[in-house]
């Protein structure tokens, strides 16, 4: 296949030693406001769970500060930096799906959040949102082109209302400019040069003021917004590589979670079990040489739909008034941690995203 080259940074700020190298392997190298308060977020599983289960929630370290010092991709960026210092620990999260167009948002709503004792908050930045058209010149930041007056807002409440805050940020919705006309399967279908200076542009403006990243929402199905192609765990896998690429050149210490996978059963144009749609970006990323470039702890959803958290995946596959299937349980979450353990990645954590 033809190859792809990697993003390059600007001209200005770029050393040979600086540029993004390709790597190997099957890649295009081979080629008024509301507060909707949708779900609980940012439950982390340390899996081995038994029975009821052992739950690890999304957190971080006691004590540490965070500087809100904005960056631009103008100034030279930094070397990629050692992951850290954000963790994961036994917190509990909230969603705030904002209406885009109502930001800026009411403090003491922000607020009431912080007073129920969550640790995290998980907000969407839609690129659609910011980026209504390609932008222009010999690169994508001659002339900036995002629009951050809504991020700002947001960010600049929580800073206000909830400053212990720990941020979550879905990066996702590329604009229609951004999507590649008849995408092959395993070739990324939006425009990765385009998508790394999106997911560079915000994690450099807003430096540690964000303390993680999840990439996409569900791709293991098509939808209009957040996948509107066939599941292709393959395309994923670039776009997952570039995201964290970006991350780190921008000097961020955000951790990048891979997108909450849909449990389903359906199998076709349409959607992909999300086992086996691990297993297969497993396999991309393993021709790479493993997860670690591509992210620092797997997302999940874990609906539990008409299950108890008790029940186990045999016991719902066996049950039809539960569905009769084993992803209708929120233990299936162990399957998907026990794919990690196999393909070696035990040592990372699993972020539940969405539970209901």
């Amino acid at each position: 296949m033809d190859t792809l080259d990697r993003p390059e940074i600007p001209a200005s700020s770029q050393t040979e030693s600086d540029a993004p190298t390709a790597p190997s392997a099957w890649r295009r190298d081979t080629g008024a406001w509301r507060l909707d308060l949708l779900a609980l977020v940012a439950v982390l599983l340390t899996v081995g769970m038994i029975g009821a289960r052992s739950m690890g929630l999304l957190g971080g370290q006691e004590g540490e500060e965070w500087a809100g010092e904005e960056a631009s991709l103008e100034q030279e960026m930094a070397p990629e930096p050692t992951p850290g210092p954000v963790t994961l620990g036994w917190d509990v999260g909230i969603q705030t799906w904002l209406h885009w167009y109502s930001i800026p948002v009411g403090d003491h709503q922000l607020g009431r959040l912080n007073d129920q004792g969550f640790r995290w908050v998980k907000q969407r930045f839609a690129w659609a949102d910011m980026q209504h058209e390609r932008p222009y010149g010999e690169y994508y930041w001659d002339s900036p082109p995002l629009d951050f007056t809504q991020t700002d807002a947001y960010l600049d409440g929580i800073e206000r209302s909830w400053p212990d805050a720990r941020v979550m940020i879905q990066l996702d919705f590329a604009p229609a400019w951004a999507h590649v006309d008849e995408p092959e399967p395993g070739y990324s279908p939006i425009d990765v040069q385009a998508w790394w200076e999106y997911v560079a542009f915000v994690a450099s403006r807003y430096g540690d003021r964000i303390h993680a990243f999840e990439i996409l929402n569900e791709p293991n199905l098509r939808h209009p917004v957040s996948w509107p192609w066939t599941p292709d765990p393959v395309a994923y896998a670039e776009i997952l590589y570039q995201a964290r690429s970006a991350v780190l050149r921008a000097g961020s210490h955000a951790l990048v979670i891979s997108a909450g996978l849909s449990p389903t059963g359906d199998n076709g144009a349409d959607a992909m079990p999300d086992d086996a749609y691990l297993e297969a970006l497993y396999d991309a990323m393993e021709a790479d040489g493993g997860s670690d470039d591509y992210f620092d702890a797997l997302g999940a959803h874990a609906p539990g739909f008409r299950a108890a958290p008790e029940v186990s995946p045999e016991e719902a596959a066996a049950d039809p008034a539960l569905g009769g299937e084993r992803f209708f349980t929120f233990r299936r979450v162990e399957e998907l941690r026990a794919i990690m353990e196999a393909r070696g990645d035990g040592h990372k954590k699993i972020v539940i995203t969405e539970l209901s």
